[in-house]
């Protein structure tokens, strides 16, 4: 999961692709891709959605295949981030991705 988190900091498409089983699912509130076109999509969205944001990660759980990432985000012009990321991994592979997130504005003046 370490080389996962580098490579989604570092905008490594290939890399971050390379993580997920060639059926891996992705699911958020609202859109589910698969594949891993579909990664290529998802990542693209979220660079998008967060662009300008350094995130870090605030916890990591472990149960067997699951993990649960909990981690958090800080713009420049002040806006906070929270969201928490499931995996199931197998194999090596990712096969399941879920992700949530929320995205404070900046505190009034």
């Amino acid at each position: 999961m370490q080389r996962h988190w580098d490579a989604v900091q570092s905008g490594d498409f290939d890399a971050i692709a390379a993580d997920y089983a060639p059926d891996a699912r992705f699911v958020r509130p609202g859109l589910t891709t698969a594949g891993r076109q579909g990664c290529r999509e998802f990542f693209a969205r979220l660079f998008d959605e967060l662009d300008g944001f350094q995130a870090r990660q605030d916890s990591v759980t472990v149960d067997g295949d699951v993990v649960l990432l909990e981690w958090s985000a800080a713009h420049a012009d002040g806006r906070a981030a929270r969201g928490v990321d499931t995996f199931v991994v197998r194999k090596g592979l990712i096969q399941t991705q879920t992700l949530a997130f929320h995205i404070t504005p900046a505190a009034d003046g």
